[in-house]
C-alpha cells in the first residue's frame, strides 16, 4: 500500500440538535502481484519425432480407438517417433514408447505392446442412416 491521503470532512446531514453524518474521503494506492502460470493439462497422447514434440489434429490423427495414429506429413527416413500416452487399461503413463510402423507405412503407427490411448473410444462399428450404411 502507497499513497495514503485523507480528504476533507463533509457535513452529509444535519439535523436541529446535532450532525448525524459526516463523510471523510480516504484514498490510497497499491500495487497487487500476481503469479500467472500454465498449469499442466491432462495430455492423454505426447508424440515426438527425435525428441521434438508434434501435436495433435496438427502434425498428426488418432486412431478414434486410440491404439494407432496417422501422420500428416510421411515420417523422414532416419527419424524415431516416440510417444508418452496415458494406458486407457491400466491408467500408468508409458513414457518414451516407440510407434511401430503399420506394414512399410510411413504416415500410419501403432502402440507398441496393444497399448492404447486413454480418451479415444469407438462408439459403434458401422450406423444406418437414411439406408445408407456408414462403417
Amino acid at each position: 500500500m502507497e499513497g495514503l491521503s485523507v480528504g476533507k470532512e463533509s457535513v452529509v446531514r444535519v439535523d436541529s440538535a446535532e450532525i448525524e453524518v459526516t463523510v471523510v474521503p480516504v484514498s490510497f494506492s497499491f500495487t497487487k502481484q500476481e503469479t500467472t502460470i500454465l498449469g499442466q493439462r491432462l495430455f492423454n497422447g505426447r508424440v515426438y519425432i527425435d525428441d521434438q514434440e508434434i501435436y495433435e489434429s496438427v502434425n498428426f490423427i488418432f486412431d478414434l480407438d486410440g491404439q494407432g495414429l496417422t501422420l500428416v506429413d510421411p515420417l523422414e527416413s532416419g527419424k524415431t517417433l516416440t510417444i508418452d500416452y496415458v494406458d486407457a487399461i491400466t491408467l500408468n503413463t508409458v513414457e518414451g514408447a516407440e510407434l511401430v510402423a503399420v506394414g512399410t507405412s510411413t504416415t500410419e503407427f501403432t502402440i507398441p505392446n496393444n497399448g492404447k490411448v486413454y480418451g479415444y473410444y469407438k462408439v459403434l462399428q458401422e450406423a444406418l442412416i437414411n439406408d445408407i450404411t456408414i462403417n
